[in-house]
C-alpha cells in the first residue's frame, strides 16, 4: 500500500487525486499502445478509447479547476504567479488541453488513430511530468510556506470528489 508523502491533508488530497489520474492516464495509453501494435483500430475500438480519454480528461479538468483556483492562488501569495513555477505548471495546463484538443479534433474527423495518436503520447508524458513537478517542487513549497490557516482553508475548498460533477 502506497503512503502518502505529505502531511498537510489539503496536499494528501491533491497527492491522492495526481494517483487517480495517473492511474486512469495509464489505462488508456496502454489501450491506445495495443491499439498500435495490431494495426490499428476498428471504429468501435476507437470510439472506446476516446470515451476512455474523455473520461480522463473530465477528472483532469475538475483537478485542474481546484489547483488553479485555489491552490496556486494560496501558493502565489508566498511566491508570485507571474513568474517561476507557479506561471510555468499553468502554462503546462494549457499546453495538455490543446495536445487533448488536437487528439479529439482528429478523432471527430474519423482520422486513424495514427495520425493523432502522438497529441495523446504528448499529452500523457506532459502530465506525467507534470504531476512529478508538482509534488517535488510545489506541493513541498506548500508545506514550507503554509501556515495552519491556510491548509485549513485550502483543505476546505478543494475536498470534493472529482470523479463527479460539483
Amino acid at each position: 500500500m502506497q503512503t502518502f508523502t505529505f502531511s498537510m491533508k489539503a496536499l494528501r488530497v491533491l497527492e491522492n487525486e495526481h494517483r487517480l489520474i495517473m492511474h486512469e492516464i495509464t489505462k488508456w495509453f496502454e489501450r491506445m499502445r495495443e491499439l498500435e501494435a495490431g494495426g490499428g483500430a476498428g471504429t468501435q475500438e476507437l470510439g472506446a478509447l476516446m470515451d476512455h480519454v474523455a473520461q480522463s480528461k473530465e477528472i483532469i479538468n475538475r483537478h485542474q479547476v481546484k489547483e488553479d483556483q485555489y491552490f496556486f492562488e494560496m501558493l502565489g501569495h508566498y511566491i508570485g504567479m507571474d513568474q517561476g513555477p507557479i506561471m510555468a505548471i499553468q502554462e503546462e495546463h494549457s499546453e495538455i488541453e490543446q495536445y487533448f484538443t488536437n487528439a479529439f479534433v482528429m478523432h471527430g474527423e474519423n482520422r486513424p488513430l495514427n495520425d493523432f495518436s502522438q497529441y495523446l503520447q504528448e499529452a500523457y508524458e506532459i502530465l506525467y511530468m507534470h504531476m512529478y513537478k508538482e509534488e517535488n517542487v510545489l506541493f513541498p513549497m506548500a508545506e514550507k510556506q503554509f501556515r495552519t490557516i491556510d491548509e485549513e482553508k485550502l483543505l476546505e475548498q478543494i475536498n470534493s470528489n472529482i470523479l463527479e460533477e460539483t
